[in-house]
């Protein structure tokens, strides 16, 4: 036999011997990638829920209604028709929950006391005929006015806060005045930290998320009527009482009493409670500008909630795997039982 001849019958058995063991890692291979997506599938590897977008947050507003004396200057109309701050004030709250037709909302009014005028409610015409009875202290009726009068029983009305959510509310607080303290020694814009802070006389649930501050009145100052927060009589009304047009008068100096916006004290405060001022100018304008306000107002208080996220399905990724892979299993299975029975093509 020649070389070439021998040489030619080597070649085949080598390139058999190739091809087997090609075969062979290839079926290991696939049997390991079978084996992988077997564990894949019956783990779930990949697979992600899908996470629904966060439920809004719901938000609870308090409001602190001045009705001192002093809210009875009409400087609150800017260049329009004469107004008084009171007035100017509740159309404020009227116009702040005609903006935020589903948060529940709680006044409380104050002067020499504070008084729960309304209870928090989403009834937005109940809570306009509340304030619609809202009238000014009269003249002298205390020993003067101080902003800490109704800290304690907004701290009390704060933690009072309902929740039907799956996240606690957060609250907000708005405070409308003038800012002026006429008592002795005044200074209770230090006792409002308490609010913001959650301490005593504060909200146990880490006091209010946001403040809006308003302040009603001007520098310059106004005189105040007289009879300011008189109620007649039904007798005095059927006789056509008039309402007087004389100014209050200072019992120290016997001149018309000027009572004057203190917009730093009002500053003060804003800060103190860790939210915004923004001093009320009257004019057509002013509701707008108060549902501006309001929507900045609910949207420090609660942000915009987070969206969800698509889940992620790997089930049938695996499962295809799976298949595929099997299939050459399948097909060699089948072909082995066929060619025991002698029916394989």
């Amino acid at each position: 036999m020649s070389r070439r001849s021998l040489m030619d019958g080597v070649m085949p058995a080598r390139s058999l011997l190739a091809g087997s063991l090609l075969a062979g890692v290839l079926l290991v291979l696939r049997r390991v990638l079978l084996a992988v997506a077997a564990v894949g599938l019956a783990l779930g590897l990949g697979q992600r829920d899908a996470v629904p977008a966060q439920d809004p947050v719901e938000l609870d507003v308090v409001v602190a209604l001045d009705r001192t004396t002093s809210m009875s200057a009409a400087d609150a109309g800017g260049s329009g028709e004469p107004e008084t701050r009171l007035a100017a004030a509740v159309a404020d709250v009227e116009a702040l929950a005609a903006a935020l037709p589903d948060v529940r909302i709680s006044v409380v009014t104050f002067g020499q006391e504070a008084t729960l005028r309304v209870p928090y409610t989403t009834d937005t015409e109940g809570l306009d005929r509340q304030l619609d009875q809202v009238l000014v202290e009269q003249p002298y009726a205390g020993t003067g006015t101080s902003l800490a009068t109704p800290v304690g029983l907004l701290g009390e009305v704060l933690d009072r806060a309902p929740s039907t959510g799956s996240q606690a509310a957060r609250t907000a607080l708005v405070v409308l005045s003038d800012g002026e303290e006429t008592a002795s020694g005044a200074s209770g814009v230090a006792d409002w930290a308490t609010l913001a802070a959650g301490g005593s006389g504060g909200s146990s649930s880490g006091g209010v998320s946001t403040a809006l501050v308003l302040g009603y009145g001007t520098a310059s100052g106004a005189t105040m009527p007289a009879d300011a927060g008189y109620v007649p009589s039904t007798r005095e009304l059927k006789e056509g009482w008039p309402a007087s047009d004389d100014p209050l008068l200072d019992p120290a100096t016997g001149e018309p009493a000027v009572t004057r916006l203190d917009a730093s004290t009002l500053r003060s405060l804003a800060r103190t409670l860790g939210g915004t001022y923004a001093h009320r100018t009257g004019g057509a304008d002013e509701a707008a500008s108060m549902a501006a306000l309001a929507a900045e107002l609910e949207d420090d208080a609660v942000g915009t909630p987070a969206p969800g996220t698509p889940g992620r399905g790997t089930v049938w990724w695996w499962a295809l795997a799976l298949a595929l892979l099997a299939l050459p299993e399948v097909a060699r299975s089948a072909r082995r039982v066929l060619d025991r029975t002698g029916d394989a093509p």
